[in-house]
């Protein structure tokens, strides 16, 4: 019997363009010419997925999302109450996000790391047959 949550591959559903008008152009994040390595949650450019990556943008949102909370009791007293629970249920913490630039970087600085990487995503999506505890062991 095979093991439904194993890895088989792309699924094979078309991607979506990301919502373009959400992200401010990739030139406004930039000081003196240069990408940040590190972004606070709350800047702007915390919103562009390219530099903080998929769970970067969505704290991002979330703490955005608890930032406008107080416009949002307005709504609730008129009425919009299951929005309101649903939006004040979300408590992210003051952080930052290291950015993919810092990644990237640090990738081409150590390519031990790059094919560690590599191969640890190859366990644990199941294209190679290792316990990734083992293959985590492996690396450190």
């Amino acid at each position: 019997m095979s093991d439904p949550h194993r890895y088989r591959g792309a699924c094979g559903v078309e991607k979506l363009d990301p919502i373009k008008y959400l992200r401010p152009s990739k030139w406004a994040c930039e000081k003196d010419g240069h990408v940040p390595l590190v972004c606070d949650l709350k800047e702007k450019a915390a919103l562009i997925e390219t530099l903080v990556g998929g769970k970067g943008l969505s704290l991002a949102l979330l703490q955005s999302m608890q930032d406008t909370r107080v416009g949002c009791e307005s709504y609730a007293r008129s009425g919009g109450k299951d929005s309101y629970a649903r939006i004040s249920q979300f408590q992210v913490p003051a952080g930052f996000c290291v950015t993919t630039e810092a990644f990237t970087r640090q990738t081409q600085t150590y390519p031990l790391l790059e094919s560690a990487i590599i191969s640890l995503n190859e366990v644990a999506t199941g294209q190679k047959d290792l316990e990734l505890k083992t293959a985590c062991e492996m690396y450190v």
